[in-house]
């Protein structure tokens, strides 16, 4: 179970739920809020009166003076870097941490694809991750996407879920493979058995 969880901090509605949700879902451990500001800030002006990187440590104090004027068993530190947020959690995360982002944080553009920031943490986090839906309190339910390699993220889930009491969803999704075209011949009775195989299922632990 994890001791810390760590969540990426943009001064808006999105995060400030991100925190609300960590503060609740462990009240009795560590809340680690990051803000990162982007490389291209320099050194000079990340500690001038009224850089962005001196209003975002003001933004942070008084995101943590509320947490923990609400939550006092919760200890809250922050801390500002520069860089990438992704690469900045990542850095940051573990088995025994939990990283956690909004689901609106942002979208990184790569190649052909655009990704957004909770798809490349939890591609790249080496311990648990979570994206948080705007408008989701914690205690709401926990959802897990599982394969054939996802057993340890499974038994975080389900962990999580028996320590504070909410339902798990366990959700196996495929891409369908093209079925048409000249030459292809589709396989029904496998597009079935993989459609059997890849429902959403759900548990309630109460």
């Amino acid at each position: 179970m994890s001791d810390t969880t760590v969540v990426g901090w943009k001064n808006n509605e999105s995060s400030r739920e991100v925190v609300e949700w960590a503060a609740l879902r462990r009240p009795w451990t560590t809340l680690h809020i990051v803000h990162v500001v982007d490389r291209s800030v320099s050194t000079v002006e990340t500690f001038a009166a009224d850089s962005p990187a001196a209003r975002a440590r003001v933004e942070l104090m008084e995101v943590a003076e509320s947490v923990r004027s609400e939550r006092p068993s919760l200890t809250v530190r922050t801390e500002l870097l520069d860089g990438d947020l992704v690469d900045a959690l990542t850095a940051l995360s573990g088995p025994d941490t939990l990283v956690a982002v909004g689901a609106g944080h942002g979208r990184f553009t790569g190649r052909s694809r655009s990704w957004s920031t909770g798809a490349r943490l939890s591609g790249s986090a080496s311990g648990p991750a979570a994206v948080v839906p705007t408008g989701t309190p914690a205690g709401t339910g926990i959802v897990v996407g599982i394969d054939d390699r996802s057993g340890a993220a499974l038994r975080f889930a389900a962990a999580e879920a028996r320590a504070t009491g909410q339902w798990l969803r366990a959700v196996r999704a495929w891409e369908q493979p093209l079925a048409t075209g000249d030459g292809i011949t589709p396989d029904v009775e496998l597009l079935h058995e993989r459609s059997r195989g890849c429902t959403a299922t759900a548990s309630p632990t109460r």
